[in-house]
């Protein structure tokens, strides 16, 4: 379905909504990245037949963190598609057989 431009929509209610209907709605989300490099050395002695090997390492550690966050226009558009195709909430293009009402809460 096409993106909807979120304008006019009450965001509170909209996303009642989709809370009542259990419609997964994007979050934003914290995000730690944390990369380990090993930085080694190392070495060997000997005299005749008699050798010392020996090495030596520090781990070094990277950490990023940053968000990401959802843009209202798909956030909306999805909570409307789930409301009209799985919850069915939503009527679109009622035929004649179709009662329309409303309902007040």
């Amino acid at each position: 379905m096409a993106l909807r431009s979120p304008i006019y929509l009450d965001t509170d209610t909209l996303l009642s909504q989709a809370e009542y209907y259990d419609i997964d709605v994007p979050r934003q989300a914290e995000i730690t990245e944390k990369t380990v490099r090993k930085q080694t050395g190392g070495g060997k002695a000997g005299m005749g037949g008699f050798a010392l090997e020996g090495s030596k390492g520090t781990d070094v550690e990277f950490q990023s963190t940053y968000s990401l966050a959802p843009r209202q226009k798909a956030t909306f558009s999805k909570v409307i598609d789930a409301l009209i195709h799985d919850a069915g909430a939503v009527k679109v293009d009622p035929d004649a057989e179709t009662p329309l009402f409303s309902e007040l809460y």
